[in-house]
């Protein structure tokens, strides 16, 4: 049996230089989706293009790649694989897009953390897709894109704080340890 007491959580992050907000790219589309398409993924994608958004979902795009993708829309949607944060949820953030996220127990430590529901990022129940399409719906109404657009920016001010060399740091100095600064 290993001791936990002094283990840490330590969620995913992001890289600034791969995933930035660009505020000059167009956008094409209300919700924007990369991840692996499994049928339950397909199934409330179709559903929402059913209900009259303008969806965008690929498998497979990565790098510069995503991150021109993720800026051409306004939702970064998200349905966790692993009932846990994925890396999406922290990128969606960084593209300074409004996070729609399926709830999971790490919600509640990011909590801890500073990060909340209806203030940084919006969460909806795995199992009420109704519920999804509904919170979707609202948010890309143009009558609401203030409200998408503040929550969208508070998810990119707090996430600045959360890139690897953020996380590199925060290793480090459990250990005790400090970095030497380069020279720039």
């Amino acid at each position: 049996m290993y001791k936990t007491e002094n283990a840490r959580w330590l969620p995913y992050c992001y890289e600034p230089d791969v995933h930035y907000w660009d505020p000059d790219a167009p956008k094409e589309h209300d919700i924007t989706f990369v991840g692996v398409l499994y049928p339950e993924r397909i199934e409330l994608l179709e559903q929402m293009r059913s209900a009259g958004l303008r969806v965008h979902y690929e498998q497979g795009r990565l790098m510069e790649e995503g991150t021109a993708f993720y800026n051409r829309g306004h939702i970064a949607w998200n349905l966790s694989s692993r009932n846990d944060l994925p890396m999406r949820f922290w990128e969606g953030l960084a593209y300074r897009n409004l996070v729609v996220t399926n709830r999971v127990s790490d919600l509640e430590k990011l909590a801890e953390m500073g990060c909340r529901v209806g203030v940084h990022y919006v969460a909806y129940d795995r199992d009420d897709p109704q519920e999804m399409l509904e919170k979707l719906r609202y948010y890309c109404d143009p009558a609401h894109a203030e409200e998408r657009e503040r929550i969208a920016t508070a998810g990119w001010v707090w996430v600045q704080q959360h890139t690897y060399a953020c996380r590199a740091k925060q290793v480090l100095d459990s250990l005790g340890l400090v970095l030497e600064q380069e020279e720039r």
